[in-house]
């Protein structure tokens, strides 16, 4: 959950918002031409449209404006040996380019008497003098990603923008491409020292006290380069997929635990999610089984307790490795259970499945495991009419099972429960509104809150079995005035749940996660992640947006 303070963005610009390499590629190609005329006499335009299209593909290796310019002349050397100065330019391929470009870069440099400073002035002239004598060119060989204007322009958390590009052209399309007007103190560009140091600058700022602070760049070297700097520990940091990086750079990425791979869909959803946070802040409603605790140990053996109670002379002769396998069985079908006391049905079911003489059911013969978890809304009516049960019955029956439990036997009763790894911390120091959406009895939710979690949420915060259907309780939710401008966002573990929220168009401000770690399977899983409007979320991307 995100902290009512708020959120600050650092988010580099070329590569993560604008895709620039065609202006930059053909006014590297303007500069060389001024750096180095002599070299250009007699190059056909064919060869210079080769370079330009090659610039594309060396492109991630190029963390600031000059060394295009260097690139461009290295890929001219490539083509034409007569005109060589460097002693690396012979045999070198692109992919040669791209794994060396770092060792590559002072050779030339020294071989070619290049002054960093120099470069960097040209380069900037010759883009200077384009944008001046042909803007609408300038801007049109420029490009943002889709989505990322509406993201930037609808967005009130504090964003900055962390750029080795020179500010005055980063904030010119800004302005004229995206509709975007950042103010100048927001804008870090060419000149303002390197990355690293820039966030340390902004952590440390007085307003920015309690943000939470996230960094999103296009260049695996700068995010190790931060990883570098325990004093930049506090940055949630994002590789951008879409951006000038490769392949094995994304995949090296992949493998380091400070840093997210963002695909670019993520990354609009990811700011459109957060783009209220500045002032307005958050709203999570969570499930509690399967989301935030582990109850189905307590469940099964509940279940057990209160089947023996309801159907005494079922469980007459049934000796205790069937109750364990039964308890074993019922951890696997849990996933199909939306409300507590349908553990009691599945208990008796599988029973009967396990012992043919005393079946009562038409479905019991041949069941599987697997074809209740296929079937049990199918299931579940047939047995509640064949075994002339009724709901509220079960209901408080399993409660009061529960209750004499946690009365007689309190230890017992809490150690047959777990949070999942994290949740417990996440909740306790998230500042966000966080509503508890349960089908558990909510007196047990609070139980396992205050005894367990060491959290003690409001009883109007937790709503649990009685208070309506998990849709009604959303749409409750967000009529409420105070949660009037809130980013809202529902996690639940049961698909079919999130499946009824998108059925109502009331609730299509809600972003919906499925966690995969609760009681679904890897079927629902995949259904929901083919869903649009469905966010699959593992524990530990939960834990940090709680935090």
């Amino acid at each position: 959950m995100q902290s009512e303070m708020g959120e600050l963005y650092a988010l580099d610009f070329d590569g993560i918002l604008c895709d620039s390499c065609g202006e930059s590629s053909l006014s590297a190609l303007k500069a060389a031409k001024v750096r180095w005329p002599s070299l250009f006499h007699g190059v056909d335009s064919a060869t210079q449209d080769w370079i330009v299209d090659q610039m594309h593909s060396v492109r991630p290796v190029v963390e600031t404006g000059h060394e295009n310019v260097l690139l461009v002349r290295l890929l001219l050397e490539t083509r034409i040996p007569s005109i060589r100065k460097s002693s690396v330019a012979e045999g070198l391929t692109v992919e040669g380019i791209l794994e060396n470009w770092s060792k590559l870069k002072p050779v030339i440099m020294e071989e070619w008497s290049e002054n960093r400073e120099t470069l960097i002035d040209l380069f900037g002239k010759v883009r200077d003098e384009w944008l001046e004598q042909d803007f609408a060119t300038w801007i049109g060989a420029n490009r943002f990603y889709p989505g990322v204007s509406d993201a930037l322009k609808f967005a009130s958390s504090r964003v900055y923008i962390v750029t080795t590009k020179q500010s005055r052209f980063a904030d010119a399309l800004l302005r004229e491409l995206a509709g975007v007007t950042i103010p100048p103190e927001r804008i870090y560009g060419l000149g303002t020292g390197p990355k690293v140091k820039v966030l340390k600058q902004l952590q440390k700022r007085p307003e920015h006290q309690g943000l939470t602070l996230h960094f999103v760049e296009d260049r695996l070297a700068t995010l190790k380069n931060v990883i570098k700097e325990p004093e930049l520990d506090q940055w949630n940091l994002y590789l951008g997929n879409w951006g000038y990086n490769t392949q094995k750079e994304r995949e090296e990425a992949a493998a380091i635990p400070r840093i997210q791979v963002l695909e670019l869909s993520d990354f609009n959803r990811h700011c459109k999610i957060e783009r209220n946070l500045g002032k307005m802040g958050h709203l999570y409603a969570l499930d509690f089984d399967g989301v935030l605790c582990d109850t189905c140990g307590e469940t099964a053996i509940s279940a057990v307790k209160a089947a023996k109670l309801r159907w005494p002379a079922l469980f007459d002769g049934v000796d205790p490795t069937v109750e364990d396998w039964i308890v074993q069985q019922m951890i696997t079908v849990r996933p199909v259970v939306e409300t507590g006391y349908e553990t009691l049905l599945l208990v008796r079911l599988l029973l009967e499945t396990r012992v043919p003489s005393i079946r009562k059911s038409s479905v019991a013969e041949g069941l599987t495991v697997e074809g209740i978890l296929e079937t049990w809304i199918k299931l579940k009516p047939i047995v509640m009419e064949e075994w002339d049960e009724n709901r509220d019955e079960l209901i408080d029956l399993f409660g009061k099972v529960r209750d004499d439990w946690l009365q007689n036997d309190f230890s017992g009763w809490m150690g047959a429960n777990r949070f999942y790894p994290g949740t417990a911390d996440a909740l306790r120091f998230a500042s966000s509104k966080v509503y508890i959406v349960t089908t558990k009895q909510g007196r047990f939710a609070d139980a396992l809150l205050k005894e367990l979690a060491g959290i003690t949420l409001p009883p109007e915060r937790i709503y649990g079995l009685g208070t309506g259907p998990k849709v009604e309780m959303l749409k409750k939710l967000q009529k409420m005035p105070e949660h009037q401008g809130l980013t809202l966002h529902f996690v639940e573990d049961r698909l079919a749940t999130l499946k009824n929220v998108i059925k109502e168009p009331e609730l299509d401000n809600w972003n919906l996660y499925l966690v995969n770690w609760g009681f679904n399977t890897q079927k629902e899983r995949d259904e929901a992640a083919a869903s649009p409007r469905i966010t699959l979320l593992e524990l530990s991307d939960f834990s940090k947006k709680l935090k």
